[in-house]
C-alpha cells in the first residue's frame, strides 16, 4: 500500500481499490446472471404446449397465458401455486444472485444471503416439474395431443443457468 501525506503532514495509508479488477475477475458469473434473467423472461412468455383436440381445436399456452387464464376462471389456489414456483422464485433467486454478487465482503448480511439462495435454490426446478406434470396429464387425453414447444426450454435453461450461477458464485466467494 502507498502512504500519501495529508493536510497535518502525517502519513495516511490508502486502500486497495476493488473497481475494475474485482469486476472483471468475476465475469462468468455477471455472464450467467444475464443469461438467466433473459432466459426467465423469454421463457415466461415463450409458448411452451401447443394442444390439439381433434381437428377444430389448438391452443398454444405459454407459462403467462396460463396465468391469465386461471386468474380469469377464477382458479386463484392454482394460479398462485404457478406464480410463486414459475415467477416469484426464479426472480427472487437471480435477485440474490445479484445481490450476493455485488456484496464485496463476508458481512452477517451476505452470510444471511447466501443462506436464503441455498433455500430458494432447493426450490427452483419445482416449476419445471409443474409444467412437465401439466404435459404428462394433458398427454393422458383420449382426443387430443400435446406439443411441447420452445418455450419450455428456454424457461428450463433459466434454471439451470441461474444454479450454475449460484454454484460459481458460492465457489468463489467462500474461497
Amino acid at each position: 500500500m502507498k502512504a500519501d501525506q495529508d493536510s497535518q503532514g502525517t502519513e495516511a495509508k490508502r486502500e486497495p481499490k476493488k473497481g475494475r479488477s474485482y469486476l472483471w475477475k468475476n465475469w462468468d458469473i455477471d455472464l450467467l446472471l444475464w443469461a438467466s434473467v433473459i432466459t426467465l423472461g423469454v421463457g415466461l412468455f415463450a409458448p411452451i404446449l401447443t394442444f390439439k383436440k381433434l381437428l377444430f381445436y389448438k391452443s398454444t399456452l405459454s407459462i403467462y397465458s396460463v396465468l391469465l387464464g386461471l386468474l380469469q376462471e377464477k382458479e386463484v389456489f392454482l394460479f398462485l401455486v404457478i406464480f410463486v414456483f414459475s415467477v416469484i422464485f426464479p426472480v427472487a433467486k437471480n435477485l440474490m444472485i445479484a445481490i450476493t454478487r455485488y456484496t464485496h465482503s463476508r458481512t452477517q448480511r451476505w452470510d444471511k444471503y447466501l443462506r436464503l439462495l441455498g433455500h430458494i435454490s432447493k426450490w427452483s426446478m419445482l416449476d419445471v416439474f409443474l409444467v412437465a406434470l401439466l404435459v404428462v396429464i394433458v398427454r393422458i387425453g383420449v382426443f387430443g395431443k400435446v406439443t411441447v414447444r420452445w418455450g419450455i426450454y428456454v424457461f428450463a435453461s433459466s434454471v439451470i443457468i441461474s444454479t450454475f450461477a449460484t454454484s460459481r458464485l458460492i465457489t468463489k466467494k467462500c474461497s
